[in-house]
């Protein structure tokens, strides 16, 4: 454990480092490697694609695309590992997206003009809205088609 100016000094390059923007450890990162889970569930796909190909899903069929089942290497495995976990990922970025978009406010309009709700702007009713200008306009409208013989 550093002690004195050892530290003061060590804690200085690294609050540099960290304003900088650059890497602040030490140690590189370790090389991904994948679970055995998705190991199992790729062999289980490979043996499904030989027994029963109908029944694999589209998942599947991409991580397997090009790969041939009478050759299988260390190399080949990896490569589907690497595009399962792409695939995680990808769902992943989707659902925090659609978390995020279901997360937001929601703002109202008037059915009628389609101006947002405001302070300014009070609607009347949700889902479907009518502001207090739009009101006064469609009850003119039904007044003067009630006129009319």
């Amino acid at each position: 454990m550093l002690k004195g100016d050892a530290k003061t000094a060590y804690q200085r390059e690294y609050m540099r480092k960290k304003r900088a923007g650059l890497p602040t450890a030490t140690k590189p990162k370790a090389e991904w490697r994948p679970t055995q889970a998705m190991v199992d569930q790729i062999q289980h796909w490979r043996q499904m694609r030989v027994d029963e190909p109908w029944r694999l899903r589209d998942t599947a069929l991409r991580v397997l695309d090009g790969l041939t089942n009478k050759t299988w290497t260390e190399d080949d495995m990896m490569e589907a590992c690497r595009r399962l976990k792409a695939h995680q990922d990808e769902r992943e970025a989707e659902r925090e997206r659609r978390e995020d978009e279901l997360s937001k406010p929601v703002v109202w309009h008037c059915l009628f003009c389609g101006e947002p709700e405001s302070p300014e702007r009070l609607l009347y009713g949700k889902g479907i809205s009518i502001c207090e200008k739009c009101i006064d306009e469609a009850a003119a409208a039904m007044a003067r088609h009630r006129k009319k013989p």
